[in-house]
Order: structure tokens, then C-alpha cells, then sequence
């Protein structure tokens, strides 16, 4: 009985730990409640020590509102046990965006799920979906790069980015307002012109500094 009970304290007291599941949800809910689709690649990742993590994406392609610049900056600060927020320093992506008003920035939709990362099978560009994302059956589906994990699957990027032109032609909800605050950045994370070239400048001295000294 004891033992019993220091289990459970010990399990209350784990931090990061996911006692409730994300409810599945379908690719069209998903496009729905993001402000932004895009294919990009990070270039930029802050340190696990800061107490605010983000990362920068450079834009190659918008499928989904109205972007001011070539740099979207994401927030992947955890919000809860199965929040699979994050982003990999040089990694291609597909990545849906929703504006979270608690932290007045932008976030990886769906706890993370709206991330997926793009990967090349026999010439084909896949991205990596996880199971609560519900996917069309006109969308064709692989195996993931990983056997460890038989629940997390591939798409085929051409199908996925066909059903999302479908699902924009029929869109009408204005999602896409932006407003700019004084400081140069506005409410869904992105920085103006002139600040996105300062920015960047500042990313590629951050870099140049941290290579190790000969």
C-alpha cells in the first residue's frame, strides 16, 4: 500500500508528464484554426537555457495568409504534458500557425501537431503527420522514418498541399488581420521589414560568435 502510494505521488509530482490525450482531429479543423500555412526552413533556434524559446523560419512558400515578410517567428514554449512544440535548426517543413492570445505570439498549431517535417522517399517529398492529425484518404500515407514509432506516419506532400487548395477555394473567414504594435512586431510574431533585416543580421552575428575560436 505504500508502495502504491509513492508511486502515485511520484507521478503527480513528474513534471512534462501527459495524463490526457489530444483529441484527433481532421486536416480540414486544422487549417481552420491556423492564421498561417507555410513550407520553410528554420534557421534559426534559441538556446534550451532561454526562458522563451523560438525559432525563426524562413518562408519559401505561403499557402495560407497574408505574410509581411520572409520571417515568421514561432514561440515552442510548452504549454502542457503533450505539447509537442519544437523546431530542429536547418529542417524543411510544413508548418501550420495559429495566434495564441495568452502569449500574444504565434505557436505551432495544435500543440505542436502542425509541425511536419518534410522528408524525400524515393524522390517524393513526404511530411511527417502524427496520428491525431486525420488525413483525407485521397492523401497517400507511408511508414515514418522511424520503426520505434509505427503511430506516427508520412504523407505525401503533393496530395496534402491538393486538399489544402481545396479546402482555401471554399474558404471565406477572414483570419488574416494583422496589427502592428509600436515596438516593430505585431500580434502574430512577426517583425516589419526593416526590423526582419536587423534581425537577421543579429541571428547570423549570434552564429558567426559562437563558432569555436581557432
Amino acid at each position: 500500500m505504500r508502495i502504491a502510494g509513492c508511486i502515485l505521488l511520484y507521478l503527480l509530482l513528474m513534471p512534462n508528464v501527459c495524463f490526457t490525450k489530444l483529441m484527433d482531429f481532421p486536416l480540414d479543423e486544422l487549417y481552420s484554426q491556423s492564421q498561417y500555412i507555410v513550407i520553410g526552413r528554420v534557421i534559426s533556434v534559441s538556446r534550451p537555457e532561454s526562458p522563451t524559446k523560438s525559432g525563426f523560419i524562413d518562408i519559401q512558400k505561403s499557402i495560407k495568409g497574408n505574410l509581411p515578410s520572409r520571417l515568421l517567428r514561432i514561440n515552442i514554449d510548452k504549454e502542457w504534458g503533450c505539447d509537442t512544440s519544437s523546431l530542429i535548426m536547418g529542417e524543411n517543413l510544413l508548418l501550420f500557425a495559429a495566434h495564441s492570445p495568452k502569449r500574444n505570439c504565434l505557436r505551432i498549431s495544435n500543440s505542436g501537431r502542425g509541425r511536419m517535417p518534410i522528408s524525400t522517399h524515393k524522390g517524393i517529398n513526404y511530411v511527417t503527420i502524427y496520428p491525431e492529425v486525420k488525413l483525407p484518404s485521397k492523401v497517400r500515407i507511408i511508414p515514418g522514418l522511424d520503426k520505434r514509432y509505427p503511430f506516427i506516419r508520412r504523407a505525401n506532400l503533393k496530395d496534402l498541399l491538393s486538399h489544402l487548395k481545396s479546402i482555401k477555394n471554399g474558404d471565406n473567414t477572414n483570419t488574416d488581420k494583422i496589427v502592428t504594435t509600436k515596438s516593430g512586431v505585431n500580434s502574430y510574431g512577426h517583425y516589419k521589414t526593416g526590423v526582419v533585416t536587423e534581425t537577421l543580421k543579429s541571428i547570423k552575428n549570434r552564429e558567426h560568435s559562437l563558432k569555436p575560436k581557432r
